[in-house]
């Protein structure tokens, strides 16, 4: 990915959260995602911190327990049951839903990187 200009998209816009000031824990996470017209899109997410990057075996992966709270939202469409608790997965697509306009007019040739 090095060398590769992207646009960049505050995640915490995306899941309808204020934005705060960056910090040293701030970070930048390159993500594929494919757009509602099925386009594969490379964005970068600025995230608030990453505590880990993994992967899992499908198996791992559960349907969102119905706990009957709010913890999960629309956005988290599955889970994973890791060290005695779960990690939601979020549906990027549904999060990134709406930003698709903005997106593509940031990656058209000549254009300037975004941060939404």
């Amino acid at each position: 990915m090095r060398g590769l200009s992207v646009p960049l998209v505050d995640f915490r816009t995306c899941l309808g959260l204020p934005t705060v000031p960056p910090t040293v824990a701030t970070r930048v996470l390159v993500v594929e995602a494919v757009t509602a017209a099925d386009r594969p899109l490379v964005i970068g997410l600025v995230v608030d911190r990453v505590l880990d990057v993994s992967t899992w075996a499908a198996e791992a992966i559960e349907a969102v327990p119905d706990t009957g709270t709010a913890w999960h939202s629309r956005y988290v469409v599955s889970v994973l049951r890791r060290e005695g608790g779960f990690v939601g997965l979020l549906d990027l697509r549904g999060v990134l839903d709406g930003m698709e306009a903005v997106l593509t007019q940031s990656t058209a040739p000549g254009a300037s990187v975004v941060a939404t």
